[in-house]
């Protein structure tokens, strides 16, 4: 293995619990009443997938604006907080010889403020969005696009996830793929596309390690 790859909202930053309160609020406030499953199946997703929830593409993005509205109105009153072990978890990896890389679904200019509010851009080799290619989380884009610019192979590559869209994006991408909970706990959708479990980003760490 020579990079490990992460998933933003939710593995890095406890931001997945706000997006989670701005949909349902935003869809609400909008019309439509989402089931919790259907709210936490947004996470990470590509706009043809979340689309239908809403009716079409006009509806989702009016949604969609709403919430982002709403999303940056907590995290001012808020702020962002790290998850367990963030803020040393690419230290060690680096340590152990690894490329960092954060790939995320959020678009770039946001995802490097959230980086760098929290103090985690520097210690990340590069930082790549979902926005930047064709189609979004749980399709493979992104993964791909990460590991050609990485110039390696996706086989040597590790991907960190907490969603099952953003597990099936890796996956399918030809990714070994290792799941941290957050709102999701492994069941057997996720079982589908994760290779190994861990309980934080100080027990990723030791998964990897035991790779090389």
């Amino acid at each position: 293995m020579k990079a490990v790859l992460f998933d933003m909202d939710g593995v890095l930053i406890d931001t997945e619990k706000l997006y989670n309160i701005c949909w349902r609020q935003a869809s609400g406030e909008l019309g439509y009443s989402l089931s919790d499953d259907e709210i936490l199946s947004l996470r990470s997703c590509d706009i043809s997938v979340a689309a239908p929830y809403f009716g079409g593409e006009d509806g989702y993005r009016s949604v969609r604006t709403r919430r982002k509205e709403l999303m940056a109105a907590l995290i001012e009153k808020e702020g962002i907080s790290l998850k367990k072990g963030a803020d040393k978890v690419s230290s060690r990896l680096h340590e152990m010889g690894l490329v960092t890389a954060v790939v995320t679904a959020t678009p770039l200019k946001r995802a490097i403020g959230y980086l760098e509010e929290t103090g985690l851009r520097d210690g990340f080799d590069t930082v790549l969005s979902a926005k930047d290619v064709k189609r979004g989380k749980p399709f493979p884009d992104v993964y791909i696009h990460a590991c050609e610019m990485l110039g390696l192979p996706p086989s040597e590559c590790i991907a960190v996830e907490d969603s099952p869209n953003g597990l099936r994006s890796a996956h399918d991408a030809g990714l070994f793929t290792v799941m941290v909970p957050d709102l999701t706990p492994p069941d057997s959708e996720t079982e589908k596309y994760t290779h190994a479990v861990a309980e934080d980003l100080d027990a990723l760490v030791e998964t990897v390690r035991k790779m090389l």
